[in-house]
């Protein structure tokens, strides 16, 4: 695990020039290296539908666990109304 390398997951389909900006910026902004990974993925298991939003300590935790590979920190990008 890298102490200076943050993972960007997007989660969902995003436009490829922003997702590079926000990469860009993180970048500028904390210093350090920035991956970018894309993953397409049913979210649908997440939803609450009581709430009519999408439970973001699960889904921020499976995050975490499947796509964090070496980075220090993990971050989801996603176009949802999460609640923790």
């Amino acid at each position: 695990m890298s102490l200076h390398k943050i993972t960007l997951v997007s989660l969902g389909y995003f436009d490829r020039k922003m997702l590079e900006q926000v990469a860009k910026a993180v970048q500028l902004q904390y210093g350090v290296e920035v991956s970018l990974r894309e993953e397409h993925v049913d979210i649908n298991k997440y939803f609450d539908a009581g709430r009519k939003q999408y439970n973001g300590n699960l889904l921020l935790r499976d995050i975490d666990q499947h796509y964090a590979s070496d980075a220090h920190k993990t971050i989801g990008l996603l176009s949802v109304d999460l609640f923790i």
